[in-house]
């Protein structure tokens, strides 16, 4: 297999010391593991050369021949660093370690590469699994023109110094580390160099989008959002109608306006759900923008009567306070649409946006000619953007009524799709098997007629959440920002894939990038805090969740991710108060909450509650509802009964549990998962093989 970058033969080089490998094989399973962690780290495959086979011919008595001076042509060279390797006299030494190195500083790249961070790192990459003797660290140092800088596998107590090994605690280590973590660290740290190989100006390019407004490209045609001159958002429309039960129209209109000027790459427009917070509000337009961080706001008035509308729009300079435009719109509803994308593209035209013929042929489609279709769609939005098993359903109702008025009506194809991959949500009302059927029916519908940012999201949600084929997912999600650079859902998704393939701190750049867009919602402390528990910074976790909760107090999600935070910390009594607190605001017992707490029951030893709880899941779990299996793992995994969980997890992946994308990464099933993997690398038992046969 060729290297990912051209004109080498492989990506890596493990360079050991056969000895090294006797016995336990651990160099063996050490490229083994980091195989599979590379395989959920880079999108391409990564090719390694390992002599697994110390028969092949390149044993350490014989000279390089010419395969092996091929084979050294790598892009990253990992030795694996022991109590023998520092020895000039031997092959790996002398005829790898020494000629990669010779090799690296007289090639294309250089032996030392400077990462997308400005840092620089080596291109040899050393895997330790002994601490050293003085002269062979000073050997090494030589060589390498500096200090060693490795990755550490070592496992050291009194008397100890042996390599790391999957089956070892980190609380029996004296340097506190863990073998599935060190081999994500080794992955990570091949990406970012292979990184700053292929991608040698991303940091450059990065610091020139900073400086430049969205309108002017940089020099390999991309264009960049500039947080400030060309910012807007969209504040709610007023309804002047004198009906309440008008208000979803002023509150469409709005969203469509706020969809089209989304639509223009050049533009940061703010989402529906932050500005959905100024509705009915008292704040001047200074105010708000501030608060948004935008230069620009467009408000405005709506009502319907008859087959008239009256619409009154106007944009306004925030940081000025000034009136740039302003216009009253008195037609048929017919000329709704027409009405859109005059104000869409006014406010580009003021905002000195250039509209590309995409764009404007985008801002001129009308989505349907029953008008009657459009307002059964704008009440389904309305529904759906209420959040909540309840909403989702009118919405998966408004749009079946509107596609029965207009069969041919794209968006509400869309919706629809949406409406239904919503309700297999956390607190949804559908098993994924229910929504997959009609998610596929009408997502189909959609895509025949031109895919949007919208179906390649629900697309990717298919492949997430119920394939679980998080290669595919991340694909769809990039063509998703690709065509709406600012649909703040896709961006949050992105970072929640991103978490779940072990890649936190990329994740949480998506929070805040996606932050930019919608500020002011849940989803934000959401993600983030996701992605700061898997980064194992619990104390800013608790202190998001914290700030969450003073302003969004009933939202339960808060207090399963409190309780699970607290439950990873072995703080139990603290885990069960922050279950009780969140299910005291709510009329469903979540089973991930009710597993949380009969984990905490289980650690202060309350074997009757942990019991109750336990059947309470069990019981549940042989009823029409779904995904309890994997949270009953979580029981069985705290009660210390690894039989029952291993039973129950393939019980949950029978029933295709939705979290099941969690349990790779998951810290509370760390200790279970490796206790797995060792189990599965143990050759069969005689009555095993028995069983087999």
């Amino acid at each position: 297999m060729a290297s990912i970058i051209p004109g080498f033969e492989y990506d890596i080089f493990i360079s050991y010391r056969h000895k090294d490998n006797r016995g336990d094989h651990w160099v063996t399973e050490f490229v083994n593991a980091l195989k599979t962690e590379l395989e959920v780290t880079f999108k391409e495959d990564i090719s390694i050369y390992f002599d697994v086979n110390p028969q092949d011919g390149l044993l350490e008595t014989h000279n390089v021949d010419k395969s092996l001076e091929g084979k050294l042509k790598c892009v990253i060279f990992i030795p694996i660093i022991s109590q023998t390797y520092c020895d000039i006299k031997s092959f790996a030494w002398q005829n790898e370690f020494r000629a990669f190195n010779k090799l690296a500083k007289a090639d294309q790249f250089g032996r030392d590469i400077k990462l997308g961070s400005g840092n620089v790192a080596s291109r040899i990459l050393p895997v330790k699994i002994h601490n050293l003797d003085a002269e062979d660290k000073t050997l090494l140092e030589t060589e390498l023109g500096g200090v060693l800088r490795a990755v550490e596998f070592i496992f050291k107590s009194a008397g100890v110094n042996r390599p790391l090994r999957v089956e070892d605690k980190r609380e029996d280590n004296l340097n506190r580390l863990s073998y599935r973590d060190q081999i994500n660290k080794v992955a990570n740290a091949l990406k970012e160099i292979a990184n700053g190989i292929r991608f040698p100006d991303a940091k450059e390019q990065m610091e020139e989008a900073r400086r430049l407004p969205m309108s002017e490209p940089t020099p390999d045609g991309k264009s960049f959002w500039d947080l400030n001159t060309k910012s807007i958002a969209v504040l709610p429309f007023l309804n002047l109608g004198q009906e309440a039960s008008q208000e979803y129209f002023a509150d469409g209109i709005t969203e469509n306006i706020l969809v089209q000027l989304a639509n223009l790459r050049q533009l940061r427009v703010i989402s529906r759900t932050s500005v959905m917070r100024y509705k009915g509000t008292t704040k001047s337009a200074p105010e708000i923008a501030s608060e948004l961080g935008v230069k620009y706001i467009l408000e405005g008035s709506a009502q319907s009567y008859g087959n008239k509308v009256r619409i009154h729009v106007q944009l306004i300079d925030a940081e000025k306070d000034d009136h740039i435009w302003s216009k009253v719109f008195v037609e048929n509803m017919d000329d709704i649409f027409a009405i859109q994308n005059n104000v869409s593209e006014v406010v580009a035209r003021e905002l000195e946006s250039s509209l590309s013929p995409q764009e404007n042929r985008k801002l001129n489609e009308v989505p349907t000619r029953n008008l009657k279709a459009f307002d059964l769609f704008l009440k389904g939005r309305h529904a759906f953007n209420q959040w909540g098993a309840h909403g989702y359903r009118m919405a998966t109702d408004y749009f079946k009524e509107a596609i029965a008025m207009d069969p041919d009506f794209k968006e509400a194809y869309s919706y629809l799709a949406s409406s239904y991959s919503a309700r297999m949500s956390w607190n949804g009302d559908l098993s994924p098997l229910e929504a997959l059927k009609n998610i596929k029916i009408h997502l189909a519908e959609a895509w025949k007629r031109g895919p949007s940012d919208n179906d390649y999201l629900t697309k990717a949600f298919v492949e997430f959440f119920i394939s679980k084929d998080f290669g595919s997912a991340e694909k769809l999600l990039l063509q998703a920002i690709e065509l709406g650079p600012n649909n703040a859902p896709v961006l949050y998704t992105y970072s929640y894939l991103s978490n779940m393939m072990g890649r936190h701190e990329e994740a949480l750049q998506f929070v805040s990038k996606a932050r930019t867009i919608d500020p002011l919602t849940v989803a934000y402390y959401n993600y983030q805090i996701v992605s700061l528990y898997l980064l194992n910074r619990h104390e800013e976790a608790l202190t998001a969740i914290n700030e969450a909760l003073q302003l969004y107090p009933s939202v339960l999600r808060l207090y399963d991710f409190l309780a699970r935070i607290y439950l990873s910390l072995g703080r139990y009594e603290d885990t069960v108060e922050a279950v009780g607190s969140g299910l005291s605001i709510s009329t469903i017992r979540p089973p991930s909450m009710v597993a949380y707490l009969a984990a905490a029951h289980a650690g202060l030893d309350e074997e009757t509650k942990t019991k109750e709880l336990l059947d309470e899941l069990i019981l549940r779990s042989k009823g029409d509802e779904k995904g309890v299996n994997i949270y009953v793992v979580h029981v069985f995994n705290a009660i210390g009964d690894s039989t029952s969980a291993r039973l129950w997890l393939e019980k949950a992946r029978k029933s295709n549990d939705v979290d099941l994308i969690w349990w790779n990464v998951d810290p509370i099933l760390k200790i279970l998962r490796e206790q797995l993997l060792h189990e599965a690398k143990q050759p069969a038992s005689a009555d095993q093989l028995k069983k087999q046969s």
